[in-house]
């Protein structure tokens, strides 16, 4: 059974019939009371700090309004609060006029990216049933959601108890080390089903976290946060002094909030996407050079080894401050305060690092696009 199922294709009938039978009154009504606003409220973001690490998901799918803030180290901030638009009618009347400033107004060649896809997927309901949907994402490790990855880039080659973010709960990563430590076969207790279930993905936190969430929505979550809580305060799972709490982190007041600054930042997803053809060229390059076969380097060279390297290492530089900021999120030798002003730097200089890439790939491949020609 596909949750929401009938009330996605009642509303796009309904939606559709309204349209028909009264063009220019939905249409004015459409224009008053989301174009205007959207647009008005498009410009006025334009340029406000963070509005640009949003994820594009995220703009397409909420307003978003900016509230001012100093951080612990004085500097002036944005909290970013977001309310949801309409389905349908809030892509058609809100997000396609804010695509069309940034295309017309601010030069974005891919601000219509993907967007006819997001629209259909809203209009259009999926035959297949929810509880599918959440098995097929562990599979591909892709969240079909918001097209991210469930498990970190920089963990999928972990041992699955260790594959987590910076945000998960300890409950999940106390669930996945005792999936992994579950009895394999030829242990005195010879049980090869949970000797197979301790290597597989359901022992990853970050995908018991993500089968929570898409089984049992936000309240899951809301759950899992407030189980830790509980379970910190009897000694349970580790009591870690966590980076003072910001709204994003906050029990039913985040699923109004945009986490800023974060590794999952726009330009930092977009730069990894990009890059990564370049990434597995040069890999390739890397393993053909290696074995001895030098034409087949030679021809994957051509299409520019020095870049690729230079991205590779990019992408390197990146994961290890991803890695940093995990590193000082688990040594309790800091204070909350002290955590969360070393974690928002590394974040904030992550961005800008995957920022000045993504500038740097776009002038190249414009210059290779014009040797073409």
């Amino acid at each position: 059974v596909a949750a929401f199922f009938n009330a996605q294709v009642q509303g796009t009938d309904k939606m559709l019939r309204v349209m028909k039978e009264h063009p220019g009154r939905t249409a004015m009504r459409g224009a008053i009371s989301m174009t205007v606003p959207s647009i008005v409220l498009r410009v006025l973001n334009e340029g406000e700090e963070g509005f640009a690490d949003i994820p594009k998901w995220q703009k397409r799918m909420f307003w978003l309004f900016p509230s001012k803030s100093v951080g612990l180290d004085g500097r002036a901030y944005n909290n970013w609060i977001r309310i949801p638009k309409p389905f349908q009618l809030g892509m058609i009347f809100a997000t396609l006029p804010e695509l069309a400033v940034e295309r017309i107004f601010y030069k974005d060649p891919n601000a219509f990216d993907g967007f006819i896809e997001e629209l259909l997927s809203q209009s259009i309901a999926s035959p297949v049933p929810t509880g599918l949907v959440v098995p097929y994402e562990v599979w591909a490790n892709k969240s079909t959601f918001t097209d991210r990855n469930v498990v970190p880039r920089s963990r999928e080659r972990l041992l699955p108890e260790y594959q987590y973010s910076a945000y998960t709960t300890q409950t999940a990563k106390a669930v996945g080390r005792g999936l992994a430590n579950l009895p394999a076969g030829g242990s005195e207790v010879d049980l090869p089903v949970l000797g197979e279930l301790r290597r597989s993905k359901l022992a990853s936190p970050a995908i018991i976290e993500h089968v929570v969430r898409g089984w049992t929505g936000g309240l899951g979550t809301t759950m899992l946060g407030l189980l830790d809580e509980a379970l910190q305060s009897q000694g349970i799972v580790p009591n870690v002094i966590e980076p003072t709490k910001t709204w994003s982190d906050m029990p039913f007041v985040k699923g109004f909030t945009v986490r800023h600054p974060s590794m999952g930042a726009e330009p930092i997803a977009e730069f990894f996407e990009r890059s990564e053809p370049y990434a597995q060229n040069f890999a390739t390059f890397q393993a053909l050079a290696k074995q001895g076969d030098g034409a087949a380097a030679l021809r994957v060279a051509e299409q520019s080894v020095g870049k690729m390297a230079n991205l590779s290492k990019i992408r390197q530089a990146l994961s290890r401050m991803g890695s940093a900021a995990n590193m000082i999120r688990a040594n309790d030798q800091f204070s909350a305060d002290e955590k969360r002003q070393m974690i928002d730097e590394i974040y904030l200089t992550a961005v800008v690092t995957a920022r000045s890439a993504n500038e740097a790939l776009d002038k190249y491949e414009a210059s290779q696009r014009s040797k073409k020609r």
